[in-house]
Protein backbone atom coordinates (compact mmCIF):
# COMPACT_ATOMS: atom_id res chain seq x y z
CA UNK A 1 0.00 0.00 0.00
CA UNK A 2 1.27 3.46 -0.84
CA UNK A 3 -0.65 5.38 1.83
CA UNK A 4 1.25 4.33 5.01
CA UNK A 5 4.60 5.06 3.32
CA UNK A 6 3.37 8.50 2.27
CA UNK A 7 2.29 9.31 5.83
CA UNK A 8 5.70 8.23 7.22
CA UNK A 9 7.60 10.36 4.65
CA UNK A 10 5.30 13.36 5.26
CA UNK A 11 5.71 13.01 9.03
CA UNK A 12 9.51 12.90 8.67
CA UNK A 13 9.48 16.05 6.49
CA UNK A 14 7.28 17.99 8.92
CA UNK A 15 9.40 16.87 11.88
CA UNK A 16 12.60 17.90 10.07
CA UNK A 17 11.19 21.32 9.17
CA UNK A 18 10.07 21.91 12.78
CA UNK A 19 13.49 20.88 14.11
CA UNK A 20 15.21 23.18 11.58
CA UNK A 21 13.09 26.19 12.66
CA UNK A 22 13.59 25.40 16.34
CA UNK A 23 17.35 25.10 15.82
CA UNK A 24 17.37 28.57 14.26
CA UNK A 25 15.74 30.05 17.35
CA UNK A 26 17.78 27.96 19.74
CA UNK A 27 20.96 29.17 18.03
CA UNK A 28 20.04 32.72 19.03
CA UNK A 29 18.80 33.98 15.69
CA UNK A 30 16.82 37.19 15.59
CA UNK A 31 13.46 38.01 14.08
CA UNK A 32 15.31 38.98 10.87
CA UNK A 33 16.46 35.40 10.39
CA UNK A 34 14.54 33.53 7.69
CA UNK A 35 14.54 30.49 9.99
CA UNK A 36 12.76 32.22 12.86
CA UNK A 37 9.37 33.92 12.58
CA UNK A 38 9.13 34.88 16.25
CA UNK A 39 11.24 36.84 18.72
CA UNK A 40 13.38 33.99 20.00
CA UNK A 41 13.79 35.53 23.44
CA UNK A 42 10.08 36.07 24.10
CA UNK A 43 8.40 33.75 21.61
CA UNK A 44 6.21 36.58 20.23
CA UNK A 45 5.81 37.32 16.51
CA UNK A 46 7.44 40.50 15.20
CA UNK A 47 5.31 43.68 15.13
CA UNK A 48 3.59 44.45 11.84
CA UNK A 49 3.91 47.83 10.19
CA UNK A 50 1.24 50.44 10.85
CA UNK A 51 -1.59 50.80 8.36
CA UNK A 52 -4.68 52.94 7.88
CA UNK A 53 -7.70 52.49 5.64
CA UNK A 54 -10.47 54.93 4.79
CA UNK A 55 -13.91 54.57 3.22
CA UNK A 56 -16.97 56.77 2.77
CA UNK A 57 -20.67 55.83 2.75
CA UNK A 58 -22.62 56.67 0.80
CA UNK A 59 -20.02 57.19 -1.92
CA UNK A 60 -22.22 59.68 -3.80
CA UNK A 61 -24.05 62.75 -2.46
CA UNK A 62 -26.60 64.79 -4.38
CA UNK A 63 -26.63 68.38 -3.19
CA UNK A 64 -29.19 71.02 -4.20
CA UNK A 65 -28.12 74.69 -4.33
CA UNK A 66 -27.87 76.07 -0.79
CA UNK A 67 -28.12 72.61 0.78
CA UNK A 68 -25.78 70.23 2.57
CA UNK A 69 -25.16 66.54 1.95
CA UNK A 70 -23.57 64.33 4.60
CA UNK A 71 -21.77 60.98 4.56
CA UNK A 72 -19.84 58.90 7.10
CA UNK A 73 -16.08 58.52 6.72
CA UNK A 74 -14.75 55.37 8.39
CA UNK A 75 -11.10 55.14 9.42
CA UNK A 76 -9.60 51.73 10.19
CA UNK A 77 -6.20 51.47 11.87
CA UNK A 78 -4.04 48.37 11.74
CA UNK A 79 -0.67 46.95 12.70
CA UNK A 80 1.26 49.20 15.06
CA UNK A 81 -0.65 52.40 14.14
CA UNK A 82 -3.24 53.67 16.63
CA UNK A 83 -2.90 57.47 16.37
CA UNK A 84 -5.01 60.38 15.19
CA UNK A 85 -5.91 60.63 11.49
CA UNK A 86 -6.28 63.94 9.61
CA UNK A 87 -8.79 64.03 6.74
CA UNK A 88 -8.32 66.30 3.71
CA UNK A 89 -10.52 66.86 0.63
CA UNK A 90 -8.81 67.71 -2.66
CA UNK A 91 -9.97 69.28 -5.95
CA UNK A 92 -13.05 70.85 -4.36
CA UNK A 93 -14.67 73.11 -7.00
CA UNK A 94 -15.54 76.76 -6.32
CA UNK A 95 -19.01 77.06 -4.82
CA UNK A 96 -18.74 73.78 -2.89
CA UNK A 97 -17.33 73.44 0.63
CA UNK A 98 -16.26 70.11 2.16
CA UNK A 99 -15.74 69.78 5.92
CA UNK A 100 -15.12 66.92 8.36
CA UNK A 101 -16.37 66.59 11.94
CA UNK A 102 -14.30 65.66 13.87
CA UNK A 103 -11.01 66.39 12.15
CA UNK A 104 -8.57 64.99 13.02
CA UNK A 105 -10.24 61.70 13.92
CA UNK A 106 -9.02 60.92 17.47
CA UNK A 107 -7.18 57.66 18.23
CA UNK A 108 -10.18 56.10 20.02
CA UNK A 109 -12.62 56.95 17.20
CA UNK A 110 -13.25 55.37 13.80
CA UNK A 111 -15.73 57.75 12.16
CA UNK A 112 -16.11 61.33 11.01
CA UNK A 113 -18.96 63.08 9.20
CA UNK A 114 -18.12 64.69 5.86
CA UNK A 115 -20.40 67.56 4.83
CA UNK A 116 -20.61 68.89 1.27
CA UNK A 117 -22.24 72.33 1.18
CA UNK A 118 -23.34 73.87 -2.14
CA UNK A 119 -23.67 77.64 -2.50
CA UNK A 120 -27.17 79.07 -3.13
CA UNK A 121 -28.13 79.26 -6.78
CA UNK A 122 -28.02 82.53 -8.68
CA UNK A 123 -31.12 84.19 -10.05
CA UNK A 124 -32.28 83.17 -13.49
CA UNK A 125 -32.45 79.78 -15.15
CA UNK A 126 -30.48 77.10 -13.31
CA UNK A 127 -27.22 76.09 -14.97
CA UNK A 128 -26.60 72.47 -15.85
CA UNK A 129 -25.77 70.09 -13.02
CA UNK A 130 -22.22 68.96 -12.29
CA UNK A 131 -20.53 65.78 -11.08
CA UNK A 132 -17.38 66.14 -8.98
CA UNK A 133 -15.06 63.34 -7.87
CA UNK A 134 -13.44 64.63 -4.67
CA UNK A 135 -10.46 62.65 -3.36
CA UNK A 136 -10.37 62.28 0.42
CA UNK A 137 -7.01 61.51 2.00
CA UNK A 138 -6.48 60.13 5.51
CA UNK A 139 -3.05 60.86 7.01
CA UNK A 140 -1.55 59.59 10.25
CA UNK A 141 1.99 59.21 11.49
CA UNK A 142 3.80 57.39 8.62
CA UNK A 143 0.51 56.04 7.20
CA UNK A 144 -1.97 57.28 4.60
CA UNK A 145 -4.89 56.10 2.52
CA UNK A 146 -7.43 57.65 0.19
CA UNK A 147 -10.93 57.24 -1.16
CA UNK A 148 -13.27 59.27 -3.36
CA UNK A 149 -16.54 61.04 -2.61
CA UNK A 150 -18.68 61.92 -5.62
CA UNK A 151 -20.82 65.06 -5.28
CA UNK A 152 -23.65 65.65 -7.72
CA UNK A 153 -24.73 69.28 -7.71
CA UNK A 154 -28.39 69.49 -8.71
CA UNK A 155 -27.81 72.59 -10.84
CA UNK A 156 -24.30 73.93 -10.35
CA UNK A 157 -21.87 74.16 -7.49
CA UNK A 158 -20.64 77.51 -8.78
CA UNK A 159 -21.07 80.47 -6.47
CA UNK A 160 -23.21 83.41 -7.65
Amino acid sequence: MWFPGFVRRHTRLVTAATAFAAAGCAAGSSTESPRCNTDCATGTPPATAGTVGVSVAPTTLEVAPGDTGAAVVTVLRGGTFSGAVTLTAYRVPPGLAVTFDPNPVPPASTTSIVNAVSMPSRPGPPPAGARHAIPIKADGENVSASTTLTVLCASSCEAP
